[in-house]
């Protein structure tokens, strides 16, 4: 038992097993009590279910399967299809405009880890800190950000544990975001479903399906809403990790020749 304690780490738990337990509690609110929907029948028949040791490790245990299924999807088609819905709602329908720099350039960002939103740090970071200005490369293209991006954090988990341990922490919240935006998507189907089972039966209203789709629309406008900024975050925090490490003079000759020759500066 004691051995399988650190290969449970962040990113399971806010990735894997939150997400997980909100698709169970959902489920659990959806099902119980059929023939009594009033909320106070429905969250008493739901607490009784935690009381039991046997029950609640059965729940822990269903949840984290569950959670297994959004955490296999990619992020980048999530963090693509949430940005381009934040970015009709505010710009397009709201016609509200982002104030901070920052925002609008992460907004308009393609592909992860958003070269652009890298270079501007880093040429940030140069303007204002003496001690990093004979550093001179820039993050690669979009086609090879990717793997240059794989690589720092590679370079990270040998030499600096304590950096890639803090990468990590980052890595696990973009997991939560993205598991609990897929997670309040099946909260939303789960909650329609139950309402259209009222249209159809002409029972009592079904509130905990309306306070369902309620909490889950909730959900998605919030981490949805901010995935791409997290997620911006992490590749930065990265690259600024990798030049901390650079400028500590490690590795300064383990750059690869494709990164120094894609992102040199003009300089």
């Amino acid at each position: 038992m004691t051995s399988l304690l650190p290969r449970f780490g962040k990113v399971d738990f806010f990735g894997v097993l939150l997400p997980g337990f909100y698709i169970v509690l959902s489920s659990m609110l959806l099902i119980v009590n059929p023939g009594n929907r009033a909320p106070d029948s429905v969250f008493t028949a739901v607490a009784n279910k935690f009381r039991d040791w046997p029950n609640l490790l059965s729940i822990v245990f269903i949840a984290y399967l569950l959670g297994n299924i959004p955490r296999a999807f990619v992020v980048g088609p999530t963090d693509g299809c949430c940005n381009k819905l934040v970015r009709i709602a505010r710009l397009k329908l709201l016609r509200l405009r982002y104030k901070s720099y920052w925002k609008q350039r992460v907004r308009r960002a393609r592909g992860f880890p958003y070269p652009e939103v890298l270079r501007v740090s880093l040429r940030d970071l140069r303007d204002n800190d003496s001690t990093v200005k004979h550093i001179n490369w820039f993050p690669p293209t979009t086609s090879s950000a990717v793997v240059a991006f794989d690589y720092w954090k590679l370079v990270l988990c040998m030499d600096q544990p304590s950096a890639f341990a803090f990468t990590q922490v980052l890595e696990a919240r973009v997991r939560f975001f993205v598991g609990m935006i897929w997670a309040a998507t099946g909260g939303v189907v789960f909650s329609l479903a139950g309402l259209i089972c009222w249209l159809i039966t002409s029972r009592t209203f079904d509130w905990i399906s309306l306070i369902i789709l309620l909490f889950s629309l909730g959900i998605l406008g919030v981490f949805g809403g901010t995935l791409r900024f997290v997620r911006a975050e992490e590749a930065v925090q990265v690259l600024l990790a990798y030049v901390a490490h650079l400028d500590a003079g490690k590795h300064r000759a383990r750059i690869p020749a494709s990164i120094r020759k894609a992102g040199r500066s003009p300089a």
